[in-house]
């Protein structure tokens, strides 16, 4: 593990590149393109979310209710029966998403 650290951080220095997000430089090296901190900022959505677009709740619904449904699908807003997203959408999870899409640096997507 300690030599692999090492051919890491020697192929940073020798191949140096950029965060594809914020900018700032890659300090390991690796397969997918983003710095740790931007990395570090996908937070996944927790419960309590809406059981059919899993939105996010602010507050936890009421107890009678055994799968809570947020009050866009309860008036069918959406045409889909069911998603899920990875995490709230911030600016470096958009960044992310632009590089899987366009750039198919689909490492992103693992």
């Amino acid at each position: 593990m300690v030599l692999r650290t090492a051919i890491d951080s020697l192929a940073a220095v020798l191949f140096a590149a950029p965060c594809r997000i914020c900018g700032a430089a890659l300090l390991m090296a690796s397969r997918i393109p983003i710095c740790a901190a931007c990395f570090a900022s996908f937070e996944p959505i927790r419960q309590p979310m809406c059981a059919r677009c899993g939105r996010p709740f602010a507050t936890a619904p009421a107890a009678e209710s055994v799968q809570p449904i947020c009050r866009l699908c309860r008036d069918n807003y959406y045409p889909f029966d069911f998603a899920r997203s990875y995490g709230v959408y911030n600016a470096a999870q958009h960044h992310a998403l632009l590089l899987l899409k366009y750039e198919e640096v689909t490492r992103t997507a693992g």
